[in-house]
């Protein structure tokens, strides 16, 4: 079986050069996009199966231009943002018309990362409650689901937008729409655990989040089943095969004395998280396939070299790599596809 390449265009690796220029800001960045879609389409013709466009704008938009917690550190208002918003979708579809022309017959999407809400019991009604929670503006909407997919999926606003923000709410015209909205060939998604409520009451525990709760070493809790919410609510809502492009867990490997990197708590998180997979596709859910972050450990942006999320530890003063338990462990998975869970 030969390898399958999926590359990503733009994983917030903006050029300096360009957010010297305003960045995400200026109405010339659909442009400079295009121009780099169409140099990298060409450069890698015929030796990519899977294209995406953008990673996890919820991110590089509400940590880097809101929030102000990663790179670029800014704080933009809602009226700028609007701008963004606009510029990196028209930014996705002058891509999309790249990739079709140079790599026919490839594979595209884009890679979003909101948050899916958990329902508290598996009841028709908790459920419901947690889809139309997590197809709303939570937790803000820079940070939502739908501000980004449904623009790009569905060709137009999501039906809260035009309420909250009315005139100040960013214009497209038909041609901008039909590019934003071409056709995709499957839903991508980021997701490593599910919310019920962003800030949990710290004088009462919930199913979700609590002091003690299982959680990983970036403090991202342990919730499983959210593969099988998140595929289920995304593929009902934009009808296009599912594609899990990041799930996986950061935890305080070392090097033992043994000279073996041990990980069971890792080994146990992808086991149920893929369990859930399963669970999804015995429902029905055309769930096409499943990343780990990562294959490396690497730098995880504001987190630097603190979070380790690899199946190979590396060593940073040496570049010493060595294939922890759950890369072994994950190498079966693969070989079998996924029969030994």
């Amino acid at each position: 079986m030969g390898t399958l390449l999926l590359v990503t265009l733009y994983h917030w690796d903006l050029p300096t050069a360009l957010y010297r220029q305003g960045g995400w800001k200026n109405p010339a960045s659909p442009d400079w996009f295009a121009e780099y879609a169409e140099v990298v389409s060409k450069a890698l013709a015929g030796r990519v199966e899977y294209w995406l466009t953008f990673n996890e704008p919820q991110m590089f938009c509400g940590l880097g231009l809101v929030a102000g917690v990663h790179a670029p550190f800014e704080h933009n208002d809602d009226q700028t943002m609007m701008g963004i918003t606009k510029h990196i979708l028209l930014a996705h579809g002058r891509a999309v018309q790249m990739l079709r022309r140079n790599c026919p017959g490839t594979r595209v999407g884009m890679a979003p990362t909101g948050d899916c809400c958990l329902p508290k019991d598996d009841s028709p009604e908790e459920v419901e409650k947690a889809r139309q929670k997590s197809l709303s503006d939570y937790p803000g909407y820079i940070m939502s689901n739908t501000w980004w997919a449904d623009p790009v999926f569905l060709g137009q606003y999501p039906a809260w937008a035009k309420e909250k923000f009315g005139d100040q709410l960013y214009t497209m015209t038909p041609e901008e729409w039909t590019l934003v909205s071409q056709p995709l060939d499957f839903y991508a998604y980021n997701c490593y655990q599910g919310t019920v409520d962003i800030v949990p009451d710290p004088s009462k525990y919930d199913a979700y989040a609590y002091q003690g709760s299982p959680q990983t070493a970036a403090a991202w809790n342990i919730t499983p089943k959210v593969l099988y919410h998140a595929s289920k609510f995304w593929f009902e809502r934009y009808h296009l095969p599912i594609l899990i492009t990041e799930n996986g867990y950061s935890g305080l490997d070392c090097v033992m004395l043994d000279g073996e990197v041990h990980d069971p708590q890792r080994i146990d998180f992808l086991h149920r998280y893929l369990l859930e997979v399963a669970r999804a596709m015995a429902d029905g859910i055309p769930v096409i396939g499943y990343s780990v972050w990562s294959l490396f450990d690497n730098f995880e942006w504001a987190a630097g070299y603190s979070c380790r999320y690899g199946l190979i530890y590396v060593d940073y003063p040496t570049q010493q790599r060595i294939v922890k338990d759950s890369g072994w462990w994950y190498r079966d998975v693969i070989a079998s596809n996924g029969a030994n869970l």
